[in-house]
């Protein structure tokens, strides 16, 4: 197939079938491209391309907790589905504080990342190490 456009110069512009694919592949390239960076602005909802989503001005929305405590020491909190995907290592030392970790809860915090959310027994925990310590 040969596609001609006449030029008022009298210049002919022909385009074969290689040139059409790789036309197409452009616009098909260009129209995925702005396709993903208008997801990723928040204005998409998944599963239908064409429907605004409403909440489209929430920053994060919140996953179910799925936060799991990691580390040799139990001294991380990470999300459960990223952890199976990337692994996450710690360098295995321990710290007497450590142990108090397991007086705070390990879930997902405002910001929709993983972290441990501290209440007063884990306060009193680290105080009462700080006092022993101090006491040596």
């Amino acid at each position: 197939m040969v596609v001609k456009f006449k030029n008022t110069n009298a210049h002919n512009l022909s385009m074969n079938n290689k040139n059409a694919k790789y036309v197409l592949f452009a616009i098909a390239f260009i129209f995925l491209i702005s396709h993903v960076f208008y997801s990723l602005s928040g204005q998409l909802s998944y599963g239908n391309i064409f429907r605004k989503r409403p909440d489209s001005n929430l920053t994060i929305s919140p996953r179910p907790s799925g936060c799991i405590v990691a580390g040799c020491s139990g001294e991380l909190c990470v999300d459960k589905i990223e952890n199976a995907k990337n692994p996450i290592l710690s360098i295995c030392l321990y710290k007497k504080e450590y142990a108090c970790l397991k007086l705070a809860k390990c879930e997902r915090q405002k910001n929709g990342k993983c972290g441990w959310t501290y209440n007063q027994k884990y306060y009193q925990c680290l105080k009462n190490l700080n006092d022993v310590k101090n006491n040596s």
